[in-house]
């Protein structure tokens, strides 16, 4: 027994060696060696959705496997990989579905590009929103019948009041609270509808505390604001409170903390504010800043209209057309969908809108707004659409002279990349609407230059097809105007604009 001890200590170094060799090839792979030299990049769209990125193969009988997380911009690089067949495949973030698999050839030397990979929405979506003051609410709970079962969730608000439920499934929820000692609930339950792939954000849940005051007033002349905020600070955190104005112009505050408030107005049109200071407010009595008057403007105009979906929209900009550096600033109303941008001088306009997520909704501007002294345009009911991903498309000449084509975004730079096949057709595919600049990355031992930065704009859901790229022997930077090749060119800020088949320019 004694001579079989070394025997099987030897056994068992041995296991453990080969246990920790098993382990070093799935976590990283040996790449040192002469033939470690090629590499594979890509992108994910939108960036965000994918959580990692993996790639495998086999090599001597091994498998080989390699994971990367991407950027913030969706772009993904393996380096120092050994020439041979890979699968790409992919890890998503809650909400999403996972692209399909790809299968990459990487050569000694060479960088392969596995492309832009789409991720769609997922079966689930999401909940965000902030409970004030902080320490208000205790918990917060979902809860929904869904096939017939009641499903019930609940998470803690943080240190700053945020609270978040992800992995819903697609139903209408109610949310409850478990309240602080010292505060009231909130008077209404609060029903949220949630759609898979997207969190909707239900914004401030404010909590009135037991012990409180109220502020009155009377707004004059009647109908001219539509609702009264006013704001506090109340424990370091910034507290609002709305009212409705009624058909005789009263309003009135209830269940507010003590403390210093300010009052902020939803015109109607284009008045001059009245000149209120901070309201002091002291528990069990009504604070009443009597009447309020509101005088009609002579020197400057307005404009007005109504969101179809104001939860989406955080405000709007207006845009002075004889001046583009003149900007007017204007705020959603969240519960009815109006606003008003007002102060404006008189002349033309074209609003934008600005919404809570670049790329998920789509805002069509509006153009030609004429405003007048003294009055208030109204553009009526606007629709706030869901992003629709389009494309850009086009015929690279000579056909394999281009190893790739890249649409970079104007709003978030993000570069979405596709090589030509072998016709020269190209399809930048998953763009949400907005302006992209088009350029093609020329072969290598082509002898050719790509003249194109092209900046074009797409619209929702808008497939553009950018027609035939002809590469020149002419390189950048280019003269206003150049022959390459029989053909004429000319040029705007360097960059070549338009061709013509005649020799001559006119």
């Amino acid at each position: 027994m004694k001579n079989l001890f070394p025997l099987m200590l030897i056994t068992l170094m041995s296991l453990a060696a080969c246990k920790k060799n098993i382990t070093d090839v799935k976590a990283k792979a040996d790449l040192s060696g002469p033939s470690a030299t090629g590499k594979i990049i890509g992108e994910i769209s939108p960036a965000g959705a994918g959580k990692e990125v993996m790639v495998s193969t086999t090599l001597d009988g091994q498998l080989k496997a390699y994971s990367v997380k991407p950027d913030i911009n969706g772009n993904f690089v393996f380096e120092a990989l050994p020439a041979a067949e890979y699968v790409v495949s992919f890890a998503a973030v809650n909400g999403f579905k996972i692209p399909a698999n790809k299968t990459i050839q990487v050569k000694d030397g060479q960088t392969s590009d596995a492309g832009t990979s789409i991720f769609t929405e997922g079966a689930s979506g999401g909940i965000t929103g902030v409970i004030l003051p902080a320490d208000a609410s205790l918990t917060v709970t979902m809860s929904a019948l869904i096939d017939g079962k009641g499903h019930v969730y609940s998470a803690k608000p943080g240190q700053d009041g945020a609270f978040s439920f992800s992995g819903l499934p697609p139903s209408s929820y109610t949310l409850t609270f478990t309240t602080a000692a010292g505060y009231l609930p909130p008077a209404e339950f609060i029903t949220v509808k949630v759609i898979a792939g997207k969190s909707f954000d239900v914004g401030s849940i404010t909590f009135a505390p037991r012990n409180s005051g109220s502020i009155g007033g009377l707004i004059r002349p009647a109908g001219v604001v539509s609702s009264v905020s006013t704001t506090a600070i109340v424990n370091g955190q910034t507290v609002t409170y709305k009212a409705a104005v009624d058909a005789q112009g009263a309003f009135k505050f209830t269940n507010l903390f003590p403390g210093y408030y300010v009052l902020r107005y939803t015109l109607t049109g284009d008045y001059e504010l009245p000149d209120v200071p901070e309201i002091k407010v002291v528990t069990g009595e009504l604070t009443d800043v009597g009447t309020l008057h509101f005088p009609v403007s002579n020197t400057t105009g307005g404009i007005t209209g109504t969101i179809d979906r104001p939860s989406l929209v955080t405000g709007l900009v207006a845009i002075r057309m004889a001046n583009i550096y003149i900007r007017h600033y204007g705020f959603v109303d969240e519960e009815t969908g109006r606003f008003l941008i007002n102060k404006l001088p008189p002349g033309d306009y074209m609003i934008s809108y600005v919404t809570k997520s670049y790329g998920s909704y789509y805002a069509p501007g509006i153009s030609n707004v004429v405003v007048k002294a003294g009055q208030t345009t109204d553009v009526g009911l606007k629709n706030i659409q869901d992003v629709v991903l389009g494309s850009i498309s086009g015929t690279i000449s000579p056909a394999g002279s281009v190893s790739g084509m890249t649409a970079t975004s104007d709003a978030t730079g993000r570069n979405y990349k596709v090589v030509p096949d072998a016709s020269g057709n190209f399809k930048l595919s998953g763009l949400a609407y907005g302006k992209y600049f088009v350029s093609a990355t020329p072969a290598a031992g082509s002898n050719l230059f790509a003249p194109y930065r092209k900046p074009v704009s797409i619209g929702n859901g808008q497939d553009l097809d950018m027609g035939n790229i002809e590469l020149t022997t002419t390189a950048a930077p280019y003269p206003v105007a150049f022959e390459a090749n029989g053909i004429a060119y000319k040029t705007v800020n360097g960059d070549i604009d338009a061709y013509y088949s005649s020799s001559t320019f006119g």
